[in-house]
């Protein structure tokens, strides 16, 4: 089996000058976790995941309470629905992983596995020709499992 055969297909993607308040609107309503990232051209530059939402508790001393990093801002308890709109409004391009890992859609599922663990990765875009066509989670292997698909 090739990557194109268990991919989710079609992926979402957004522009690296969207922003950060879209990618999270845009992963809510969906339900998804990773943005694929892209040029005008529609070529990929980037990745986009909810992991960089989270917050990132920071230590320094003396700083009392909790501390913690929101997309390299710094918040706590009480800022946080403030810093969280701010953080909206800024370019996705500025948030986003790159250069990010890719396999093409043609690669077999052996291949796809390693990459991935070798990475360290959830989820990898597949590409045809720099183009997203689609992202493999660790979630679609289950699609080995299912010799009727």
């Amino acid at each position: 089996m090739k990557a194109r055969d268990i991919m989710t297909s079609p992926a979402y993607t957004i522009r690296d000058r969207s922003t950060v308040g879209e990618a999270a609107r845009i992963m809510a309503e969906r339900g998804i976790g990773t943005l694929p990232v892209v040029d005008d051209d529609s070529k990929i530059v980037g990745i986009l995941s909810h992991t960089d939402f989270f917050l990132s508790p920071v230590r320094y001393p003396g700083a009392g309470g909790h501390l913690f990093d929101l997309l390299g801002t710094y918040v706590n308890p009480d800022t946080i629905e403030e810093v969280s709109k701010s953080v909206g409004d800024r370019p996705v391009k500025e948030a986003m992983k790159a250069p990010v890992v890719t396999i093409e859609g043609d690669v077999e599922v052996t291949e796809v596995a390693k990459k991935m663990l070798r990475a360290s990765l959830n989820r990898i875009p597949v590409v045809d020709n720099g183009r997203v066509i689609g992202v493999v989670a660790r979630h679609d292997f289950v699609k080995l499992i299912d010799r009727d698909r």
